[in-house]
């Protein structure tokens, strides 16, 4: 669904990714493993319930437009 310009706002993404950079910013990692290992961290939770992801990102508004996805949150 195209977006207007410069409305950060309106995009799902961002909410998801505010979430991330609670848990994952002003940490210092040694090493890429530690990075993966608290990345895995924050993402499990979304993989193993995935409504967890489409109640942060999913607007009523853009979940009424998808086909698909007629439902309400």
């Amino acid at each position: 669904m195209p977006l207007p310009p410069y409305s950060p706002e309106l995009n799902p993404v961002k909410r998801y990714f505010q979430e991330l950079r609670a848990k994952l910013s002003n940490k210092i990692f040694e090493t890429i493993e530690e990075i993966m290992e608290a990345l895995s961290r924050a993402l499990a939770p979304y993989w193993e319930d995935p409504t967890k992801l489409a109640s942060l990102t999913g607007y009523g508004w853009w979940l009424r437009s998808l086909p698909d996805m007629k439902t309400s949150h």
